[in-house]
């Protein structure tokens, strides 16, 4: 009978790859308007449970960045990169990979999904509008808004933008 074979060497300690995106989520139909920044420097090359910031004198991770779902445009940064910038459709929530190898050959990998958001609309001919918000109609549609009235889009809660003929947020797909 043969002799067995030695084992190898245990395989290299896998790190931990962690992803934040920031907006958490994205206006259904944004069309590239917000910039998301996608960061993966709370990565560490050792597996941990809870996510904190590398030691400075921690080894140098290799990234790897992978996106699905909707259509997206790098803004800044890189795919291989720790910190990622983009802007996407948001016609459909984005999902999002990130690999991350360290210099010892050990690989983790974490995915998450940017979810898209629906702007919270009541059409004023199928309800009355809450108290603090008026009928007003924009782009055809009459929706409720909310009764003070806006000059710009940084007056407007998400996923809405000001209508300044009429001087109200309304959902963005509705604004001119």
């Amino acid at each position: 009978m043969g002799a067995l074979a030695a084992c190898g060497s245990p395989p290299p300690a896998p790190p931990t790859a962690v992803i934040r995106a920031t907006p958490s989520s994205l206006c259904v139909n944004d069309d590239h308007a917000t910039l998301l920044t996608l960061d993966g420097s709370a990565s560490a090359a050792e597996i941990t449970l809870v996510p904190l910031p590398p030691l400075p004198d921690a080894p140098q991770l290799d990234y790897a960045w992978s996106l699905a779902g909707t259509s997206c445009a790098l803004e800044g940064g890189s795919f291989g990169a720790a910190l990622l910038f983009v802007t996407c459709a948001a016609d459909r929530p984005l999902h999002v990979t990130l690999r991350v190898t360290s210099p010892s050959g050990g690989e983790a990998e974490s995915l998450a999904t940017v979810p898209i958001t629906w702007p919270e609309t009541v059409r004023c001919d199928a309800a009355a509008c809450p108290d603090g918000e008026r009928c007003v109609t924009s782009g055809g549609v009459a929706v409720c808004a909310p009764e003070a009235s806006c000059d710009g889009d940084e007056a407007c809660p998400a996923c809405t933008r000001c209508d300044r003929d009429i001087g109200a947020c309304v959902p963005k797909e509705l604004a001119p």
